[in-house]
Order: structure tokens, then C-alpha cells, then sequence
């Protein structure tokens, strides 16, 4: 019996959209608990998943895929504000997810798997940056990104988009130093 595609995309995201629903509000995911949510039984389940974990690294390697897209976009340009742009945009449409992913309940898997996506581009923008420290400098910069736009999102996005670019493009080429104000003597 052949498959209909369409009637596959349909279900493959009814059972992620169930899951999610399940993960996220730290619900118990089972087989049974995913399968009951989306409306359709273990069969089901099993034809496109062989256990839960599948679901999540399936959710996982598709923000993953966008991530890499816009990597690829921005490799070979020299403007950083328009990679953040692109990133925030994503960030903005996927928020639910990546804040949870991301965050104290959320799988290492994928911020491992972010970092490895946002490293080629890392590399390009810095190309004379010594191999012994290219892992640090990528773990840091990819923690200063997903850290400022989470900020950014959860606070209510305080500052506009493009000052939020500007600040963090500042961060990185200049350094936290130059947005302080020196003390004032007394």
C-alpha cells in the first residue's frame, strides 16, 4: 500500500505538534500519551517513529536545518547585523521552542547541535582564529547570541531589533568595555 505524502506530513506533525504539547508543559511523554493527543493509536505512532526520543531529535534536526539555512545564507557576507536580523526573525517564529530547548528543561542535544551549525560560520568571520581556541570562541559567541535574544525576548523586547543587532555586533567586534560608562570621580 502506498503512502499518501501529504496524508504523512499531516500526521508525522499532528503527532510532533502532540508532543510538544506534552514536552513542553513537562507533561509525561510516553507512546500512549503522544498517540492519545494526536487522536490516533500506537500503530500510528510506530509507523513514523520508532520511540519518543525520535520525535524530539526530528523537532530538534528541523529548527537545526533553519538555523543552518540562514548559516548558509550569511557565510560569505561581511554583515553581521543582517545575520542577527535573520536569526532574531527565526528566534521570533520559533520562540516557544528554542527558549524551551534551550533553557533549564530543555535538551543539551540541541544547543550542541546549534553550536555545531553556527561553527562554518564562526570560522568564516574569523578565519585567523588559532584551532586550539576555536571551540571556546564558538561556545561563547553562540551563548552571547542565544543568551541576548533570549533576554530580548522574554524581557518584552525593550529595545528595538536594530539596536538589539547593534549592541551584540558591538559586543563581539569591540567588546563589553566599550558600552560601559567609565565611573564618575568624586
Amino acid at each position: 500500500m502506498k503512502k499518501n505524502p501529504e496524508q504523512t506530513t499531516r500526521t508525522k506533525q499532528k503527532l510532533k505538534d502532540a508532543f510538544w504539547e506534552l514536552y513542553s508543559t513537562r507533561n509525561k511523554v510516553t507512546v500512549d500519551s503522544v498517540s492519545k493527543a494526536a487522536g490516533y493509536n500506537r500503530c500510528t505512532f510506530y509507523r513514523y517513529y520508532t520511540d519518543v526520543d525520535a520525535v524530539l531529535l526530528e523537532i530538534e534536526q528541523e529548527l537545526c536545518t533553519s538555523i543552518t539555512q540562514i548559516v548558509h545564507k550569511h557565510i560569505s557576507s561581511e554583515h553581521t547585523n543582517s545575520f542577527v536580523e535573520d536569526i532574531a526573525s527565526f528566534y521570533e517564529t520559533e520562540s516557544d521552542k528554542i527558549l524551551f530547548l534551550l533553557g533549564k528543561y530543555g535538551s543539551p542535544r540541541f544547543s550542541h547541535m546549534m553550536k555545531e551549525q553556527m561553527a562554518p560560520l564562526i570560522s568564516r568571520r574569523f578565519p585567523h582564529i588559532d584551532q586550539t581556541y576555536h571551540k571556546i570562541i564558538t561556545g561563547f559567541l553562540f551563548g552571547a547570541l542565544t543568551s541576548s535574544l533570549s533576554e530580548w525576548y522574554q524581557s518584552g523586547k525593550i529595545i528595538p531589533l536594530q539596536e538589539l543587532i547593534d549592541t551584540v555586533s558591538s559586543i563581539v567586534t569591540v567588546g563589553i568595555s566599550g558600552l560601559c560608562t567609565p565611573p564618575v570621580a568624586e
